[in-house]
Order: C-alpha cells, then sequence, then structure tokens
C-alpha cells in the first residue's frame, strides 16, 4: 500500500506538471540566465536610455493575433507593425514562437541584422519548451547582438548575447536592413585634439563587396538632426573582416581624423554623441546602415 504522503507528493507534482504545461502552450519561457542584461523593467529601461518603443502603452492590444501583454511574441510582433507591416500574421499556424522560422524560412537565415527578429527554436540554450523570439536593437558583431524583449513572466528588457551564451537559430527578416543594406560596425570613436574627431570601425554593401562603401558621420545628434560629414570610404585592410566574411575580403575598414566645424550644446557641456552611418552603394538594394554611436569627451 502506498504511503499517504508520497500520494500526497505524487499528486501535487502531477498539477504543478500540468500548469508548466499549460503556461508553455500559451508563450514561451526562456532560459536567460547565460546572458547580460543591460536594463530590467520598463520604467527603469526608460531611465537608462533603453526605448520600449511604446510597447507599455500598446501591450495590452494583440498584435498578429498573439496573446496581449507580457508576451515575445506580442511585442515582436508589435514592433513588426510599428514598422508598417499589416497587423495580420504573414503566415498560417500556431503563432508560438518555435515556429517564426519555421513557417517564415524563405524570411530565416544566420545573419544578424539591426530590425530583423532573432528566433530560437523549442528546448534550445536560452528559449523554453515553446521558442523564444527578441527584436534586434544593435548588432555589435557576427558573435554579439543587443536585442529588447518582452517575457511571459512579466519582464520588458534589454540584452546583450554572445555567441557562446545561448545565440538564436536563426534571424527572420520581415523588414530590416539586412536585405543588401550595408553592413558594419563603429568600433570606437575619440576627439584626440581641439576640433578634431577619429572614427574607426569597418562596413560593406554585401550586394557590390569589390567596391568601397562610403562613411557618413552625424556629430551633435543622429542623421537629420546632428551636423553631417561625408568621409572618405571603407578600404583600409582588416584581418578580422576577411575572417568572419571570407567571400567579402578584408579591405573594408576604415581609421578617420576629421575636423569639427560646428559648436553644439553638448560640446560646450563638455561632450558630443557621434552617430556613424554606411550609406549603400548606388544603384544596389538595401538602405543606409547605422554602425554605431559614441560620446566623446571635448576638448
Amino acid at each position: 500500500m502506498e504511503n499517504p504522503l508520497s500520494a500526497v507528493l505524487r499528486t501535487a507534482m502531477s498539477v504543478l506538471v500540468l500548469v508548466i504545461a499549460m503556461f508553455a502552450t500559451a508563450a514561451p519561457v526562456p532560459a536567460l540566465a547565460a546572458s547580460s542584461y543591460l536594463c530590467r523593467g520598463y520604467a527603469s529601461c526608460a531611465a537608462h536610455g533603453y526605448s520600449y518603443a511604446g510597447y507599455a502603452q500598446a501591450g495590452m492590444n494583440k498584435y498578429w493575433l498573439m496573446y496581449a501583454g507580457h508576451n515575445c511574441t506580442n511585442y515582436v510582433a508589435y514592433r513588426m507593425v510599428s514598422k508598417g507591416l499589416p497587423n495580420t500574421r504573414p503566415w498560417s499556424g500556431t503563432g508560438n514562437a518555435y515556429n517564426w522560422g519555421r513557417a517564415n524560412a524563405k524570411r530565416t537565415d544566420l545573419t544578424p541584422a539591426v530590425g530583423a527578429v532573432a528566433w530560437w527554436k523549442a528546448n534550445v540554450k536560452g528559449a523554453g519548451a515553446t521558442g523564444h523570439v527578441t527584436y534586434v536593437e544593435q548588432v555589435i558583431s557576427t558573435d554579439e547582438i543587443i536585442v529588447s524583449e518582452d517575457n511571459w513572466g512579466g519582464s520588458f528588457d534589454w540584452r546583450r548575447i554572445k555567441r557562446s551564451s545561448g545565440w538564436p537559430s536563426g534571424f527572420v527578416h520581415f523588414k530590416d536592413q539586412a536585405i543588401g543594406s550595408a553592413r558594419g560596425r563603429l568600433d570606437a570613436a575619440s576627439m584626440p585634439a581641439t576640433g578634431k574627431v577619429s572614427v574607426t570601425g569597418w562596413a560593406f554593401d554585401p550586394d557590390k563587396t569589390s567596391q568601397a562603401v562610403s562613411i557618413r558621420v552625424y556629430v551633435g545628434g543622429p542623421a537629420g538632426v546632428g551636423k553631417r560629414y561625408q568621409l572618405k570610404t571603407a578600404a583600409i585592410s582588416r584581418s578580422d573582416v576577411a575572417k568572419a566574411y571570407p567571400k567579402v575580403g578584408a579591405k573594408h575598414g576604415f581609421a578617420q581624423t576629421f575636423t569639427v566645424t560646428t559648436t553644439t550644446t553638448a560640446q560646450r557641456a563638455g561632450y558630443v554623441d557621434i552617430y556613424v552611418y554606411a550609406p549603400n552603394v548606388s544603384k544596389t538594394p538595401g538602405i543606409t546602415a547605422f554602425l554605431g554611436r559614441s560620446t566623446v569627451t571635448v576638448k
């Protein structure tokens, strides 16, 4: 005869398993311990300069027929709708995160891009039983990205993810910079002397890798706000770029110093923001790529 206490424990475990299964079918519960959080919570993220893109107010609406509120799929669907896609799910079948890459195979590859959907299969490192999806905010390198996400457990956050810490199964490109746009990164920016700004990094256009892309810098604000400076093309040899992109080659680096001819409020306060972009090669598909932002101390 079974011990009464054992029977109670067995019943309790059965109920727990059932509850977990019920939540698993609704939305992913990713295992995220291996990555680095930049902020957590709408208010905290906003206070530290990490946007929640208005989802705190809009999240109680359903996007692409996902569950409203704290939910990775609804948040990412909201970001896609905010970018101009219709509020109609672009595929038939389940909306669970594990199905996003599978249902959109022609839009999914292994290339991270700003504005793309980072997608995890079910039960892989970085995801739970129903997978996971996040919005790619920044591409640091081919092995490191920064994402924003809203989870079923009730937590919005920004995270830094490295290839060694639960890398996505793929990237779904609904409407982002991946299709033909220039790629690259701002490695560093500084003001080595009064009125001088130096920037280093790399960039190339995947549609025409034989032609070096130009580098465009805005001082004091992003494109359309800051003072624009057109620099030389990215044509310096970079062995790390050649290693990461064997078919692209090495001559896609830039290391340039230019004279700043504008005085901004930020500069007078002792610092200035530098925004770096890489325009697409003329007559190729894609849009101008944002390579990065840096705040430098004014001399």
